[in-house]
């Protein structure tokens, strides 16, 4: 009895020191992230010395940037090869952060396979725009379920429409999508205090995944720990797993995300609060 709680708890110290970042701005010249491959280095070994093992890399695949998917291609071959030079820590991903463009996807209609992350198929990142709710939105949605990929929307608060009107992510995820917070939502780095509203929705079940959204060392660093630790001492242990290392490591094996059911009082969250791991 006491080795199987003692193999829990240190199983919990274990997986405190590992988490997984599946949005982050870290390839050099691509987009509004780090311009040198010097800034992407740094980057990562700030998240490895933070606790992460795994980046998604999500450079935008968007209007505003000129994107190409080989350029993009080959600079993550040449990041992963630097990141072995310098024995850091962190297996790198594909992905891409992609806006929701009409545009966008009639252009690759006939292969939104290398929309999505390590071109599995499965999983694909969506930006919805800031200001607005357009019917095309929807229609986007069908197109990639159609399409047997499940829809990852990313930093849904920062979506105007969806800040005065929540039930449009209830709605969604009736529909089969899944939804990425950024961690300045725990935080209240948004525009508004959105702290006590990211936890309104996880009690919704409408929060899945927690990533960085990292851009830079100064600008939405690479890093998770804090709001993780925040998530556990307000919600527990087992939900900042959850969030922060189960589902993630779902989006990068295609397998399904768990939903997050809060529960109260157990016995492994409160050893690791008396310890503030």
């Amino acid at each position: 009895m006491f080795g199987g709680v003692l193999e829990i708890f240190l199983l919990m110290i274990y997986n405190n020191r590992i988490m997984i970042d599946i949005h982050c701005h870290i390839l050099p010249g691509i987009d509004d992230g780090p311009q040198e491959i010097s800034e992407s280095l740094s980057m990562l070994k700030m998240a490895e010395l933070d606790g992460i093992t795994d980046i998604i890399a999500t450079p935008h695949l968007s209007a505003v940037y000129s994107y190409n998917i080989d350029k993009i291609n080959d600079s993550l071959r040449s990041l992963r090869a630097r990141v072995i030079e310098e024995n850091i820590n962190i297996n790198l991903h594909y992905g891409l952060e992609v806006q929701m463009s009409e545009d966008i996807f009639k252009r690759h209609k006939n292969n939104l396979r290398e929309l999505t992350i390590n071109n599995e198929g499965k999983y694909m990142l969506l930006e919805m725009p800031f200001m607005d709710y357009p019917l095309y939105i929807n229609d986007i949605i069908d197109i990639v379920i159609s399409n047997d990929i499940i829809p990852i929307i990313v930093h849904p608060l920062r979506n105007a429409r969806i800040l005065t009107n929540t039930n449009i992510l209830r709605d969604l995820k009736k529909r089969g999508v899944v939804f990425q917070f950024n961690k300045n939502a725990i935080m209240n780095g948004y525009q508004i205090k959105t702290s006590t509203l990211f936890y309104q929705l996880l009690k919704r079940g409408l929060v899945d995944i927690v990533a960085s959204d990292a851009h830079s060392i100064d600008n939405r660093r690479p890093t998770l720990k804090k709001s993780y630790k925040k998530v556990a001492k307000r919600a527990g242990a087992s939900v900042a797993e959850t969030l922060f290392v189960q589902n993630p490591q779902r989006v990068i094996k295609g397998e399904m995300t768990e939903e997050i059911v809060l529960k109260s009082n157990e016995f492994v969250d409160k050893i690791k609060n008396i310890f503030n791991f």
